[in-house]
């Protein structure tokens, strides 16, 4: 049986940028609100939870638990996953902007993403297309 290697190859790839990316995710400034990948409201995340993606599995937030933090908003699945925001923002905020880690990485800008197709890398969230 022959095995098409060229998605395992890209997968890889793939891997490997978000990891080299992630360890230089932290040092690179955050966007301001106008360069974040948000709805029209100022929504960030296609309002996903974000600590919620910290613990496993991304979970759809509640307008219910809203914080505005540096001109976006982002829902939460909890009171509680809120008040973990709270805590510590920037721990929570995903990487360029919240848009597509790989595209960035190739020299992309900008590109949509999957809500549920991430990496945590090095303690920070990075999402994909």
């Amino acid at each position: 049986m022959k095995v098409n290697t060229i998605p395992c190859i890209l997968f890889s790839v793939i891997i490997k940028l978000s990891i080299v990316f992630g360890i230089f995710a932290e040092k690179i400034p955050l966007p301001a609100s106008r360069h974040a990948n948000l709805d029209k409201q100022g929504l960030a995340l296609n309002g996903f939870d974000p600590v919620s993606y910290h613990k496993g599995e991304p979970q759809t937030g509640d307008p219910r638990f809203v914080v505005e933090y540096q001109g976006m908003k982002f829902w939460f699945s909890s009171e509680q996953n809120q008040k973990e925001f709270l805590k510590r923002p920037e721990r929570y905020l995903p990487a360029f902007g919240g848009w597509c880690a790989y595209a960035f990485g190739v020299g992309t800008d900008k590109v949509e993403v999957d809500p549920k197709a991430f990496l945590i890398v090095n303690g920070k969230l990075h999402l994909f297309y």
